[in-house]
């Protein structure tokens, strides 16, 4: 096999993961979309005729389930975009490692590559992008199912009344709405710059010794 036979298989492997992440992300938000939905409309359809503090107890305690749950999916979400954001500047590095090897040089002149960065936002990790802001509709609901499920408990143990409830949930709301990007942001940008400074240190290997041991791979015992 050839070294760029090599390259072509890793370059199709890696944008196949790169899909795969994708496609899980969606699916990962969309089943929790699922199961909230189907779980408060359970609720909403089993809610006794009379009054009864004890099944807002109940519904309190799902919301704070369910919204934990959201924030741990947001989380995940983000911990899978950055691992989409490094294969995507693996896959960028396998491309042009493909391109300095052409051997016929006169072929990628004014080539059609150097508008690539057209379809990216640069290797910058931009809240408002389409799957990034999926991130943020999962904490937001997480956030929210939590709020009012707590100020739902004390509204009932009558630690709150209805009025002050609904104050202290519109000033969270607020704080939410404001605070949860710039967390966002500022943990993408912080993954970024761990993310250059991984790809310099990772430059400076020459050999294959030094790549296994970056790759965690076990050292193999030959045979004597």
């Amino acid at each position: 096999m050839k070294y760029k036979d090599v390259w072509d298989t890793e370059y199709k492997e890696q944008y196949n993961q790169y899909r795969w992440i994708g496609q899980m992300q969606a699916a990962v938000l969309t089943f929790y979309g699922l199961v909230t939905t189907f779980i408060l409309a359970a609720m909403t359809v089993l809610r006794p005729q009379s009054p009864n503090p004890n099944y807002y107890l109940w519904l309190a305690g799902i919301m704070i389930g369910i919204g934990f749950i959201g924030i741990l999916v947001g989380y995940g979400l983000f911990r899978s975009r950055t691992m989409q954001c490094r294969t995507n500047l693996y896959l960028k590095t396998l491309l042009f490692q493909m391109v300095f090897n052409v051997k016929n040089i006169e072929s990628i002149k004014n080539s059609a590559i150097r508008f690539r960065s057209l379809c990216s936002t640069q290797g910058h990790f931009k809240l408002w992008d389409t799957m990034n802001i999926a991130i943020l509709i999962a904490f937001y609901s997480g956030e929210v199912l939590q709020l009012v499920g707590v100020l739902t408990m004390l509204v009932i143990g009558g630690v709150l009344c209805l009025n002050q409830a609904v104050v202290i949930g519109l000033v969270f709301l607020v704080l939410f709405v404001v605070l949860t990007p710039i967390l966002i942001q500022h943990l993408m940008n912080k993954e970024r710059d761990l993310m250059k400074k991984e790809y310099l240190d990772a430059a400076k290997e020459q050999n294959v010794e030094q790549i296994l041991k970056r790759l965690e791979l076990p050292k193999l015992v030959e045979p004597k």
